[in-house]
């Protein structure tokens, strides 16, 4: 599933996170990186340790993701990752990778989507697509700043080399209460079609059939 998230994060909180991503101390991504992708990573990472704002710009970026209608339809989450701030400058790049299933610890998460947040205007940096590689071919972004995309967490991608300008963008990664992708396709469509049921006879027999279809294959398929 590739899903563009309009407006993701408006206006005001890019603003304000422009000012704290102006205070906010970087260190090389590879370091930061598993060792077997550390090579094809060479970008700027915000660094955790020792920037004081992290927790105020992790706030708004997740604040953003849990408030998004499209997310929690689209993705199920149950648990999101805290974001990694990328910086790309001109020459820098980051290969094609997946990223790792499980991260984090106490405890530790599935990886199951991907979402990247674009920072930056498009229009102030040159290269650095946003690179996913799918079954019909290769997908690129360069989506405008706050705008979002999801994406399935094993897949191949990467960042192309930026030639001018840099490039902002927030990543993070959530768990979804299905894990299977395809299932949960199913789940969204199904979602879907009993909102546009309910909302043109909410008292049908028919609405009822699918909020009872829609909950129980919830329950079967749920890994709470």
């Amino acid at each position: 599933m590739l899903l563009q998230v309009q407006n993701l994060i408006g206006e005001e909180h890019l603003k304000k996170l422009d000012r704290l991503l102006g205070k906010a101390k970087y260190i090389e991504g590879g370091k930061t990186a598993p060792a077997m992708i550390a090579h094809v990573k060479n970008n700027l990472q915000v660094d955790r340790e020792k920037t004081k704002e992290i927790g105020d710009i992790d706030q708004l970026i997740l604040t953003a993701l849990w408030q998004s209608p499209v997310i929690k339809a689209a993705c199920l989450p149950v648990r999101a990752f805290q974001p990694s701030i990328n910086r790309h400058e001109p020459g820098m790049s980051f290969g094609a990778h997946t990223d790792s299933p499980v991260i984090g610890a106490n405890p530790p998460m599935r990886a199951d989507i991907a979402v990247s947040v674009f920072l930056s205007d498009p229009g102030s940096y040159e290269g650095g697509d946003l690179i996913v590689k799918t079954e019909s071919g290769e997908a690129r972004f360069k989506l405008p700043r706050g705008h979002a995309l999801i994406y399935p967490g094993g897949a191949i991608h990467a960042v192309e080399k930026v030639t001018s300008g840099v490039r902002l963008a927030a990543v993070t990664w959530l768990q979804s209460a299905v894990r299977d992708s395809q299932k949960r396709q199913i789940l969204v469509e199904l979602d879907m079609a009993r909102g546009l049921t309910v909302k043109n006879n909410p008292d049908s027999d028919e609405s009822r059939l699918l909020m009872k279809v829609y909950g129980n294959l919830f329950r079967m398929w749920g890994d709470l």
